[in-house]
């Protein structure tokens, strides 16, 4: 298998490979007024799963740890955020592309009324930070049961309805 890379020594690309590079110099000068050295994202991408216990929402944060992330809970508003620093360059290397996402982020959701904010847990493991929203005692799902026959509650009821109607 032969591999051919860009090598701007290469004899056959000659004067067209210093032309190209020049070009591309110029482009990264004229731009560079318009560049920030921060990238600022709004939003984070999140899944949000529900189970009858509570909610998890897990959002991908590969190179943030643990001290660079930030949970708050306010009523009903939960707020992620979170923000990785921008790594040193080398010195006396000039950097063809940056892709990788540096400075901060934030993301607030309205949870549903009923959860229990005091028992939210997080955890950050292998570049995902899992946030476990609990439903409060009283907001899970109950199943009643259904009695049959003549039951003592449903004379009461109607004997109540009966009176209040009669006032």
């Amino acid at each position: 298998m032969n591999i051919v890379t860009y090598n701007r020594t290469h004899p056959s690309l000659g004067d067209w490979a210093r032309d190209l590079d020049g070009l591309f110099g110029q482009m990264d000068q004229m731009l560079s007024p318009f560049r920030s050295d921060s990238k600022q994202v709004s939003t984070m991408p999140c899944d949000i799963h529900e189970s009858e216990t509570g909610y998890l929402l897990s959002f991908d944060v590969p190179g943030f740890s643990k001290s660079d992330l930030s949970i708050e809970v306010d009523g009903d508003q939960v707020l992620v955020s979170g923000e990785r620093k921008k790594e040193e360059s080398l010195k006396g290397v000039r950097s063809h592309r940056t892709e990788r996402f540096h400075g901060k982020f934030s993301r607030t959701f309205t949870v549903p009324k009923g959860i229990d904010a005091n028992k939210i847990k997080a955890n950050c493991e292998n570049g995902v930070l899992h946030l476990m929203i609990p439903k409060a005692d009283n907001a899970k799902v109950r199943k009643i049961e259904i009695s049959e026959g003549k039951s003592g509650f449903l004379h009461g009821v109607k004997e109540k309805l009966a009176k209040s109607a009669t006032n």
